[in-house]
């Protein structure tokens, strides 16, 4: 650990201070960590936030016990796995725990966030020992990942837990505000970029006919980079009454970590510590001797996977005598004995059943599944290990489900397909395609206004016709006839003439040949109401016809 802080000395004196960001890959607690810290117990100062600020605790002092030693902790992260009360927290992976502390906190190594699964207690209840389980239903998030200054965060937690036979609630909201980075000063050195979050929790806790008990918590928490807890942490925790107001103060400390822990720093060895300040002795290199709790080996070394590897002086394998696999030879049993009647796999997934028999053969029973076995057939089934008639080739005889089909059979593409005796056709009476001697409608139906196409290149808005029959609007090419339609695009109004001369009647189209706007006698007429679009304006004058494209634009 005091590599970490002199590292980050370092980076103080060659550049300026940078705003530093919480992350998971670099601020999450990760299984593994040890580390020590100071405790104290007294008052401390409040300081305030901001960017670039120092915060001054160069004077902390550690409390002291009885025997004027100073509180030094030792916390670890562990693998919330390992313990036998585990499934009490089924969302937490990670546990920190204390050598001095009853207390063992559980967290939640999600990427998204910081998270407080819950805590486990040893307490006296009824003057016996008894285990304390506060798992958060609804889990505590301290701060989201990424998390920088001012970046600010709230959250809402809730617990029902049970102890002494009293059923407990407890509920809470947290807000964290990363309000100030900057430099933190400790007794033991200085540490740049550092980030501070101010939280405030605000819990209730609930016991069934009794009065809540409601308290707030103030925690300030300085990280710095690439260390995965905060190098130090001020709170203070206050009771309240139920309408919020402060009743005392009744807790406060502060705890700072130090850098000064033994263990192995050779970073050649297997069991290296980055963190070690002082070498205790205890690094394993590969090459040197170990115990790999073997009897049966010996000149045990660190092999090159850091394994504790000797040499087997011992013959292994199956000492019993009545069993199939038994090795005469073994001096030591290693438990891979199998007997008549035990269970095996014998290597058909056909079979159930697989036991060694009395040859100590492993063998099943096999399974027997009807149905198509020939590949050639429709219905091939290649689960199938007997044949059971039901194989389908095509132009067997079949049922296709339709009572108006006859000589049903199986086609090329496989499927049941008959030959229809009923007459199919136009059902509906008012198409223009009705058949009066159909009996089955094939979706053959047309009607009156029903796009078509009447074979001729020169004609716009094919439809069928009030006689049925396919008609389109045809362009007359005049050459002595001299018509105008201006503005072509237009927008509001258009303006036609045929010679000069209003025009007697003036039509307009659509491109499906439905009739939107006609008029009398106009050399003038709107077409305000037509959206954009593709339309055919239709003008007579006389016994002289003219149709033309129209372009309306909006």
């Amino acid at each position: 650990m005091k590599t970490i802080f002199t590292c980050s000395l370092l980076l103080l004196l060659s550049v300026a201070l940078a705003q530093p960001v919480l992350t998971f890959e670099n601020n999450s607690p990760q299984i593994g960590q040890t580390y020590r810290a100071s405790v104290m117990l007294d008052t401390f100062p409040e300081l305030p936030g901001g960017p670039n600020a120092v915060w001054d605790f160069s004077a902390l002092e550690p409390f002291l016990y009885s025997d004027n030693t100073p509180a030094e902790l030792t916390f670890s992260y562990n693998d919330l796995a390992l313990e036998t009360w585990s499934n009490e927290f089924p969302d937490g992976d990670i546990t920190e725990s204390c050598d001095l502390c009853s207390t063992t906190f559980i967290y939640d190594s999600d990427e998204s966030a910081r998270i407080h699964s819950g805590f486990y207690a040893t307490v006296i209840n009824n003057n016996q020992p008894a285990d304390w389980f506060v798992y958060y239903q609804n889990e505590q998030i301290r701060f989201p990942y990424p998390f920088a200054y001012d970046n600010q965060s709230n959250d809402t937690y809730y617990s029902e837990y049970e102890l002494g036979g009293f059923s407990f609630t407890r509920s809470g909201t947290i807000e964290s505000h990363a309000d100030g980075y900057g430099t933190v000063i400790l007794p033991w050195g200085t540490i740049p970029n550092v980030l501070r979050v101010h939280i405030i929790m605000n819990e209730v806790e609930q016991i069934p006919n009794f009065n809540p008990a409601f308290g707030e918590f103030h925690v300030y928490e300085y990280y710095a980079p690439g260390v995965t807890i905060p190098i130090l942490s001020t709170q203070r925790d206050y009771e309240l009454n139920a309408s919020g107001d402060i009743i005392q103060l009744y807790q406060q400390q502060v705890i700072w970590l130090n850098p000064e822990i033994s263990g192995c720093n050779d970073p050649l060895a297997c069991n290296y510590d980055p963190l070690a300040d002082t070498n205790d002795g205890s690094c394993s290199i590969i090459g040197s001797p170990c115990d790999d709790g073997l009897a049966e080996t010996t000149n045990d070394i660190i092999a090159a996977d850091c394994m504790c590897v000797g040499e087997v002086v011992i013959a292994a394998g199956c000492t019993m005598t009545d069993a199939c696999n038994y090795d005469m030879a073994a001096t030591v049993d290693d438990g891979s004995c199998f007997f008549t009647n035990d269970p095996c796999d014998d290597g058909n997934s056909a079979t159930i059943n697989d036991v060694y028999t009395i040859d100590c053969f492993c063998q099943g029973s096999i399974v027997v599944v009807g149905g198509c076995t020939n590949p050639a057939a429709c219905n091939f089934d290649f689960e199938a290990t007997e044949d059971d008639g039901s194989c389908l080739f095509v132009g067997s005889p079949c049922d296709d489900g339709l009572a108006e089909t006859i000589n049903d059979m199986i086609d090329a593409d496989c499927m049941c397909v008959g030959e229809f005796t009923v007459a199919a056709g136009c059902m509906m009476p008012d198409a223009c395609n009705y058949d009066a001697a159909a009996m089955v409608d094939d979706g053959s139906c047309f009607f009156i206004g029903d796009p078509c196409d009447d074979g001729n290149p020169e004609s716009i808005g094919d439809v069928y016709n009030a006689n049925c029959q396919c008609e389109g609007l045809v362009s007359i090419m005049e050459t002595a006839t001299n018509s105008l339609v201006y503005p072509n695009p237009a927008t509001t109004d258009i303006h036609v003439t045929i010679n000069n001369t209003a025009p007697d009647f003036v039509e307009i189209y659509d491109m499906r040949g439905a009739r939107l706007i006609a008029v009398n006698k106009t050399r003038t007429l709107s077409v305000a109401t037509l959206a954009q679009g593709i339309y055919t304006l239709k003008m007579t004058l006389g016994n002289e016809t003219v149709i033309r494209r129209l372009e309306i634009i909006r």
